[in-house]
């Protein structure tokens, strides 16, 4: 069964400073390839398929996904970007734990990166969130 899946992002940031969003979209997916639980799968706007990132040593593998789209704005202080991706839900049983259960096979963690350039001295300061960090949080340019 093919899903659907959104993430919206929406950074404030400094008056005149520009944002730049990555291609890159990493999710929290269960993989029917590798038959695991909560993997973290790559997207890539304009590439097609995608990326598990197996564990502890595994090598990565494709995972049965695309990049549907990627919509960035910016309006004064906030920069918003949204991804769409699409992907292959099979049922399965975790490989490696049996007993373990997961409540939703929602997706339920996502990163982005991105990039800002500073309004007051034009440095380029690279960075990334998650839907899991503690909120607010702050990055600051070295020029303060």
């Amino acid at each position: 069964m093919e899903r659907v899946a959104e993430v919206t992002v929406r950074l404030d940031i400094a008056t005149g400073a520009k944002v730049t969003f990555g291609d890159k979209l990493e999710v929290s997916l269960d993989c029917c390839v590798c038959r695991r639980l909560w993997r973290t799968v790559y997207f890539v706007a304009g590439r097609r398929g995608a990326r598990c990132t197996a564990s502890r040593g595994a090598e990565q593998h494709d995972f049965p996904g695309r990049a549907l789209s990627r919509e960035a704005s910016q309006d004064g202080p906030a920069a918003t970007v949204r991804y769409r991706v699409a992907y292959r839900h099979e049922p399965f049983v975790d490989a490696r734990d049996p007993a373990l259960r997961r409540a939703s096979r929602e997706p339920d963690w996502a990163r982005v990166g991105f990039e800002v350039v500073c309004p007051s001295c034009g440095q380029t300061k690279k960075g990334s969130t998650q839907s899991n960090l503690v909120r607010p949080w702050t990055c600051r340019c070295d020029c303060g």
